[in-house]
């Protein structure tokens, strides 16, 4: 929920090509990273695989995503270091977006207008007392929903609160990432 579709975040049902693999999930073969100049230094561990996936797509490789896999992570360990991943994750998409405008999708923009459009319904509501500019404020019942569906089928209804949490910070540290980002239109020639 909020990944977008994501390969990171889904369990795959058969294999299929996929446009790229979290390199902490994945293999290639050395011949093939040394076609397309291996991983760009500059990045560090920000987005390098995204990049590493159009370097390969721009060069007629296809990524594979296989039936079954999948990796076991051990996410950060408190709410503060989680956050700080998160908004370097944001950061990091905003990175990509101006080193390879031209893979750019409209669903990566998404979360940079997510605290925007919330605080203009709600400033646009309490200037004109119309409840239905609160619509974007849907978004949280529908979060919590999830966040219960997930719990429950996972048979840990204890963790619904911690799990609505997380996606609270994942989804608001993601767009805070991406806002403090958009510094490398300005700042960085990639």
């Amino acid at each position: 929920f909020g990944s977008l579709g994501s390969i990171q975040a889904a369990r795959m049902k058969k294999e299929k090509p996929v446009f790229s693999i979290s390199c902490s999930n994945s293999f290639y073969k050395k011949k093939i990273l040394e076609d397309v100049g291996m991983f760009s230094e500059e990045l560090g561990n920000q987005g390098e695989d995204w990049d590493l996936g159009v370097k390969l797509e721009k060069k007629g490789y296809v990524v594979y995503g296989l039936k079954d896999s999948f990796v076991w992570h051990h996410f950060r360990a408190t709410p503060a270091a989680f956050w700080k991943n998160m908004v370097f994750y944001g950061d990091g998409r905003m990175l990509l977006t101006t080193k390879h405008p031209d893979f750019v999708k409209v669903k990566y923009m998404l979360p940079l207008f997510f605290i925007p459009i919330l605080f203009l319904s709600m400033l646009v509501g309490a200037l004109t007392k119309n409840m239905l500019v609160f619509a974007p404020f849907l978004y949280f019942p529908v979060m919590f929903l999830y966040s219960f569906w997930i719990s429950f089928l996972q048979k840990k209804m204890g963790l619904v609160f911690h799990v609505f949490f997380v996606f609270l910070l994942q989804h608001f540290g993601y767009a805070v990432g991406m806002w403090k980002g958009c510094r490398w239109f300005f700042h960085r020639n990639l």
